[in-house]
């Protein structure tokens, strides 16, 4: 979803939050507000929140998830229809690739270089 706000055209501007952003966002993708919304809630909770957040019975730990697969699962249709399918295809391949690729790296020992 990172990837899409910039392709849209909505990248976060200097100095502003998250919750800024993200209301920005919906204010130019009004039928995914909600979803913006949700998950800036959620952002704010799990960077600012108590320690012991993550600590809440795995009932409400599930049905959070399962509200924030949905609010992104309606920003994937925003962008969609924003950006056209194909391009939030490409956009989520080249997302899944660079992740991918750090993962393979973090992965491997020492600090990536060849060794001499």
């Amino acid at each position: 979803a990172w990837m899409a706000l910039f392709a849209a055209g909505l990248a976060p501007l200097p100095g502003e939050t998250a919750r800024q952003h993200l209301r920005r966002a919906g204010e130019s993708l009004p039928d995914a507000a909600g979803a913006f919304s949700l998950l800036a809630a959620r952002y704010d909770r799990e960077r600012y929140g108590p320690a012991d957040a993550g600590q809440a019975p795995a009932a409400v730990r599930a049905a959070e998830a399962r509200m924030a697969r949905a609010a992104l699962a309606d920003l994937r249709r925003a962008f969609a229809r924003r950006l056209g399918r194909l391009r939030v295809l490409a956009i989520e391949w080249e997302a899944r690739r660079a992740a991918g690729s750090a993962a393979s790296r973090a992965a491997r020992p020492g600090d990536g270089r060849l060794s001499a």
